[in-house]
């Protein structure tokens, strides 16, 4: 019996050796366990946090944890403590609302994951309708979370493709509004610039195509216009140069009619042609104080024709009138047997009206006569006529008399031949 008490005892103490080193070992695994549980909470509210941010969703208000600090004597709190786990168990032992705030974080996740692939996808999507040179991007670079630096290259060809297009797109609008200006068919901006907007059934704003369509057509209407315009300006020029013939000693063309349909000489030859028509137009002036000079002349030879006609008729009266007074002067020689002097006053009146005299000396450099009809013949300003038989020569007008002679002034006016000494003088039948 004494035996078998010390058996008992040394079991005894074995049992409580084993006891306190198994309770001590479950301690420290309990620790382990507590202290994994607080760091893979932690990790876990630090990724929801990190993921909930600028999310748009609260998930991160939802799923919390602070771990406790057996030396202060605080315990573990939020929605992941053991408290919250512990209170979560319902009765049919399950854990369904712990479980479902886990559930909450990892389709968080996951909706994160499948954003980012879609992003992937649609950048990947992006760069091939903006033509992305092909082998410049790969659509697993964009879906790298291993790799920043592959990532980061793989969305930077991205936005600098992007920011390419946008500046060759912003280069040819400013060019295609700069070319409406230069042939002054305006092109509308906004029309470039400016997408269509519809409203889905939410009533919602969607952006469209840009309502650039009509705004280039008629863009490219306005350049085929304009080329055909500069055509057929060119080959109405060449047609112009063939209807405008040269004249040998008088016009020749310096343009080259072959160069005008040339993009690249025209600019030589119009300058040319501008020049061929500046003489053109020299000569047209020419022309003009031609016509205008053969006008002047043109009157004033009807003038002249008008005033020798006039003369013609003065001279035909006057003959008439002396033929009259000399057959009167014969009528009354026969009649009474009388000489002039003793003629009565009213004959010798009218014989008076009937002047004839002679031209004594001709100055032709000062275009003046002196006849030999003195004060009691004639007076100033008194018109004469020249006649050389029945042929009248010239018409005169008196500008000095004296008593024998008179200086008289040969007038432009029925100008028929040159006056000679000895030629025939008579009272012109008209005066003015």
């Amino acid at each position: 019996m004494g035996k078998l008490s010390n058996i008992f005892g040394i079991l005894a103490l074995v049992l409580a050796g084993a006891a306190a080193y198994f309770s001590f070992t479950i301690s420290a695994r309990r620790a382990e366990f507590r202290l994994r549980a607080d760091k893979e909470s932690t990790a876990l509210v630090d990724i929801v946090k990190a993921v909930d941010a600028d999310s748009g969703t609260s998930l991160a208000g939802t799923v919390t944890f602070t771990p406790g600090n057996p030396t202060a004597g605080t315990k573990e709190s939020g929605s992941l403590g053991w408290d919250s786990f512990h209170k979560a168990k319902d009765d049919s032992g399950a854990y369904a609302a712990f479980q479902n705030l886990l559930n909450q974080a990892v389709a968080h996740v996951n909706s994160l994951a499948k954003q980012r692939n879609d992003l992937a996808e649609s950048l990947a999507n992006v760069s091939t309708t903006m033509a992305l040179p092909e082998g410049q991007l790969v659509i697993a670079d964009l879906r790298n979370l291993g790799d920043a630096d592959t990532f980061g290259k793989a969305t930077a060809t991205v936005e600098r493709h992007v920011a390419a297009v946008a500046a060759r797109d912003k280069a040819v609008i400013d060019a295609l509004v700069q070319a409406g200006d230069a042939i002054e068919m305006p092109v509308d901006r906004n029309a470039l610039t400016t997408r269509e907007q519809t409203r889905d059934s939410e009533d919602q704003p969607v952006l469209g195509d840009f309502a650039c369509a009509r705004e280039l057509s008629s863009f490219a209407t306005n350049v085929k216009d304009l080329n055909q315009r500069a055509k057929d300006y060119g080959d109405t020029l060449v047609d112009a140069m063939d209807q405008i013939k040269a004249h040998r000693g008088i016009f020749t063309w310096s343009a080259n009619r072959e160069r005008i349909r040339d993009k690249n000489s025209y600019a030589g030859a119009l300058t040319q042609i501008a020049n061929d028509f500046g003489k053109i137009n020299e000569q047209l002036d020419g022309y003009v104080a031609a016509k205008n000079e053969i006008t002047d002349l043109n009157t004033k030879v009807d003038k002249l024709e008008g005033d020798l006609d006039e003369a013609q008729k003065d001279l035909t009266a006057t003959q008439d009138m002396l033929a009259k007074a000399k057959e009167r002067v014969t009528y009354y020689e026969n009649k009474y047997n009388e000489t002039p002097d003793t003629i009565s006053p009213e004959v010798l009146r009218e014989l008076a009206n009937n002047i004839e005299g002679q031209v004594i000396s001709v100055d032709h450099e000062f275009n003046y006569v002196i006849l030999n009809l003195g004060a009691s013949k004639v007076k100033d300003n008194t018109e004469l006529l020249v006649a050389r038989g029945d042929k009248l020569v010239a018409k005169l007008r008196v500008a000095k008399v004296l008593s024998n002679i008179s200086v008289a002034d040969i007038l432009p006016i029925a100008m028929q031949d040159t006056v000679k000494v000895d030629d025939r003088v008579i009272l012109s039948a008209i005066q003015d």
